[in-house]
């Protein structure tokens, strides 16, 4: 299985910025786990994953981003995701997890391109 998806890091002080584009799936897990394995051990208090370019994500992919989530939490280290698609959006409502992995307050039309 081939990865569809390419990541990007920039870092702003203290928070990191992953910049994903392309298919989040099962077969992104292993491009995933590289690119945020030493994350949470750099000391960024904040991490934002850019999906903007994200064409596909199916429920392996929420869940590569629910468990860093989590584990960021257990780090105190905030995870949101940012400049969220439309088609994303819709996978989140429907998984019942925009609460959890947007910023809270914001609006999914703030968010979306």
């Amino acid at each position: 299985m081939t990865s569809q998806i390419a990541i990007t890091s920039d870092n702003e002080g203290s928070t990191e910025t992953l910049h994903l584009a392309g298919e989040f799936d099962l077969a992104a897990a292993p491009v995933w786990y590289a690119a945020t394995k030493d994350l949470l051990a750099s000391g960024a208090r904040r991490i934002c994953v850019d999906v903007g370019e994200v064409t596909f994500v199916d429920s392996y992919g929420l869940k590569l981003w629910m468990l860093h989530q989590r584990d960021a939490a257990a780090h105190g280290v905030e995870v949101t995701l940012t400049r969220v698609p439309h088609q994303v959006v819709q996978v989140l409502e429907l998984a019942g997890v925009v609460g959890i992995l947007m910023p809270r307050g914001a609006s999914t039309s703030v968010l979306t391109n």
